[in-house]
């Protein structure tokens, strides 16, 4: 049940026990930290609180308010934090650097989402796979490169369920803006996300035995799930206090599964804010 957690524990085994052995890589802020983070230890643990507001699942009518306290750490090699969730570099040069990372969404009851009453929960959703970064612009005011994730999907509600849903690519482009010292940094993305048929039947598939006169049988299919616009804030000259605020806008006109009755809205948003606290 618990082989997706088995494993990215290992992988972070690993990519710890090479953080204690081998020298920094590069001085480049992103694989260190912010640039005002210079006088700050090149490895350390914190506490991040966040509250936000996010869509159900993509294309969901309705989501709700989520809180959030999760651990972080900024290390040479090892990234725990709110936009990575769990990543190790494995290689990492100047021009392009590979990872494996680690991510979840949350579970939501079938109950509270009107479209889907009747159908199974929706459990925790664990994401891990590998993940390549090719930088076009690294200079110290701005950074920008091309994010390719392929993650490996499965559910879980930690208790008897556990299944696979295959796969999940998202291409993207980002950029990172380093303000003057006093100012933080702006990041920006622009992503595509395409999902396997078994990642996209998690939301948009209607099996005949939940199939009623207001919510027909749906097949699902792999293809493009959603498009995403996303912009985030961070603050980071009161070491060892990181302040950061977030916006994303989810579009879903183009989606392969558009016709089916669970993709309420081509149009979703989320919101998150809050802190973190370096020890």
């Amino acid at each position: 049940m618990n082989k997706l957690l088995l494993l990215a524990l290992f992988c972070c085994t690993v990519l710890a026990q090479a953080e204690e052995e081998t020298a920094p890589l590069t001085g480049d802020p992103l694989l260190v930290g912010p640039p005002s983070d210079a006088g700050a230890p090149q490895s350390h643990w914190g506490l991040g609180v966040g509250a936000g507001w996010i869509n159900d699942y993509p294309g969901a009518a309705q989501g709700r308010r989520r809180f959030l306290a999760v651990p972080t750490y900024k290390g040479r090699t090892i990234t725990i934090d709110r936009q990575e969730g769990i990543k190790g570099d494995l290689i990492a040069q100047s021009r392009f650097k590979f990872s494996v990372s680690f991510s979840f969404l949350f579970p939501t009851k079938s109950k509270d989402i009107p479209v889907r009453v009747g159908m199974p929960d929706l459990d925790w959703t664990l994401q891990l796979g590998p993940e390549l970064q090719i930088y076009l612009i690294r200079t110290p005011e701005h950074t920008m490169f091309v994010r390719l994730p392929l993650r490996f999907v499965a559910t879980t509600d930690f208790s008897h369920r556990f299944q696979s849903r295959e796969w999940n690519f998202a291409p993207s482009l980002r950029n990172i803006f380093h303000l003057k010292k006093g100012y933080g940094e702006i990041a920006t993305r622009l992503e595509l996300d395409y999902a396997s048929e078994g990642y996209n039947d998690l939301f948009y598939q209607v099996a005949a035995e939940y199939a009623t006169p207001t919510r027909p049988y749906f097949n699902a299919q792999q293809g493009l799930m959603e498009t995403t616009v996303g912009v985030n804030y961070s603050y980071y000259d009161l070491f060892p206090w990181t302040f950061f605020a977030g916006a994303n806008l989810y579009f879903l006109g183009d989606a392969k599964n558009r016709e089916s009755t669970l993709l309420a809205k081509t149009r979703n948003a989320s919101i998150l804010f809050g802190m973190i606290r370096y020890f």
